[in-house]
């Protein structure tokens, strides 16, 4: 049986250089906040990227679903989730308004580009499914509200209506990733289950310049390295792009930096980053990941890219990822709101008994061909500036046929906010 208790919010990501001029946003804090987003995305990717395996996952649909749990908890859980965001310096009221911002900003960018530009698709969408023996505060539901507008809160029976909820939270993520994560729930969830926390982010758009398809048959990783055989996979289908595109080189990070737009709205500028470690790399990709990279290094190259003639080969792509986060959180910090120490006494009144979170269950899907991208990510808590030209020369040929690493990216005024990571070890046909 399921019964609505009201209806909030709604949120999602994607890469985005938005014009916040007219809006009354705290820079400041939105920094902070995409600084600890960003720096949670790549200790993710360090967790869960696996060798010669694909990884794809949205760092801020994560951080969406633990800012849910962020406005209802106290003390130690609250403390723990505060930390793992990158908000620890922030006051309440300052943490809130970050993720009011930021969310306003990537919404308000998908209803930019809706009436005047069919090439861009951009939504979020985040629900609380509660047992109905749980009363929620309305202080939480006011702040949940103000944070994530247009969110959905259900009242439900865990334990006479497993299979109907599962059903139904796979509806809720299907619908809001447009049929891109249909089972979100592969089995139904506990009949002990108290608490249900999901977000959903779905992304698809049309590259500015549309590449070109090229027949090929040269193949992925074709190349013998001493830690593993060449293993012969699918042939990719490979694109191509002449063009002028941001790009730069760093020696820090030992990778090129390359800026892919898409098409976007007068207000908004969409992109796809992508990273191509140095080919001395190409037989340690993992250890690179591990050793070399860092979010500020990331985010300090991305301010550093100017125009430069490239001549781009890349592959077309199918990614999928499904997580089971609760380790992956549980090492990066966040063991408390996994234990029966967890507090969420700002969301539940008359807490009596421990309500920890039993899941943190992460889907991902993206796809990249010569037109554009189309990517989704469904969480489960259970419980630009201008560039500098160059001088005309030769195009830098860039030939994506090895791992590389793809993001992503919003960035308003200087801040850039991954919304997608992905690692790419192989081809899937």
């Amino acid at each position: 049986m399921l019964r609505a208790l009201k209806k909030f919010t709604l949120v999602l990501f994607v890469v985005i250089v938005y014009d916040c001029s007219a809006n009354d946003y705290d820079d400041q804090k939105l920094q902070q906040l995409s600084r600890g987003i960003g720096k949670l995305s790549i200790e993710i990717l360090k967790k869960v990227a696996a060798d010669e395996e694909n990884t794809i996952f949205s760092a801020y649909g994560i951080s969406s679903a633990l800012a849910l749990c962020l406005l209802g908890s106290e003390g130690q859980t609250r403390a723990a989730l505060r930390e793992v965001l990158g908000l620890a310096s922030l006051n309440d009221a300052e943490s809130l308004r970050a993720f009011r911002d930021t969310n306003r900003m990537i919404l308000g960018a998908g209803s930019l580009t809706e009436g005047s530009n069919g090439n861009l698709t951009l939504s979020s969408a985040n629900a609380i499914f509660a047992n109905e023996s749980l009363r929620i505060r309305p202080e939480f539901l006011g702040q949940m509200h103000e944070v994530f507008e247009d969110s959905l809160v259900q009242s439900v029976d865990f334990a006479d209506d497993a299979h109907g909820i599962q059903k139904y939270i796979n509806s809720f993520v299907g619908e809001a990733t447009h049929g891109r994560i249909p089972d979100l729930l592969s089995q139904p969830l506990d009949t002990q289950t108290l608490l249900a926390v999901v977000n959903a982010v779905y992304y698809k758009g049309s590259w500015k310049t549309a590449l070109k398809v090229k027949q090929s048959v040269e193949g992925f990783n074709n190349f013998p390295c001493p830690t593993r055989e060449m293993q012969p996979g699918p042939k990719p289908q490979w694109m191509t792009l002449t063009s002028k595109l941001r790009y730069a080189r760093s020696r820090t990070l030992n990778a090129h930096f390359l800026e892919l737009p898409y098409q976007s709205g007068d207000n908004i500028a969409v992109s796809m980053i992508l990273v191509l470690p140095y080919d001395g790399m190409k037989c340690d990709f993992s250890g690179w990941i591990q050793r070399t990279l860092d979010w500020n290094l990331v985010a300090e190259v991305l301010t550093e890219m100017s125009e430069t003639r490239i001549d781009l080969t890349l592959p077309k792509l199918k990614l999928k990822g499904t997580y089971d986060m609760k380790k992956t959180l549980t090492s990066l910090g966040l063991g408390v709101v996994f234990s029966n120490q967890a507090s969420f006494e700002a969301m539940l009144s008359d807490q009596n008994r421990p309500v920890p979170i039993s899941n943190f269950l992460h889907k991902a899907e993206m796809s990249v061909d010569e037109l554009g991208t189309e990517a989704a990510a469904a969480s489960g808590a259970f419980l630009r500036r201008r560039s500098r030209p160059l001088p005309a020369a030769p195009p830098i040929e860039l030939v994506f046929d090895r791992s590389f690493l793809s993001m992503i990216v919003v960035d308003q005024n200087g801040v850039s906010l991954p919304l997608f990571t992905a690692v790419v070890n192989e081809i899937v046909a």
